[in-house]
């Protein structure tokens, strides 16, 4: 199980995100960003984790 993370950045270059991603980050948000925009970044990385869990205690 992996924890998700979420790179939070003052860069914006165009390549930023892709980078992130590709070091295994789960989501990307480039400052200024709103709160609206990290409770999204939260639940659509946190959605995929509990997914995992869910699948995983089923298993059990």
């Amino acid at each position: 199980m992996q924890l998700p993370i979420i790179a939070l950045t003052a860069n914006a270059r165009d390549d930023d995100r892709e980078d992130c991603l590709r070091a295994g980050m789960n989501s990307y948000l480039s400052k200024p960003f709103t709160s609206e925009e990290l409770f999204a970044s939260t639940e659509q990385a946190m959605a995929g984790h509990y997914s995992e869990l869910h699948a995983r205690s089923v298993a059990l």
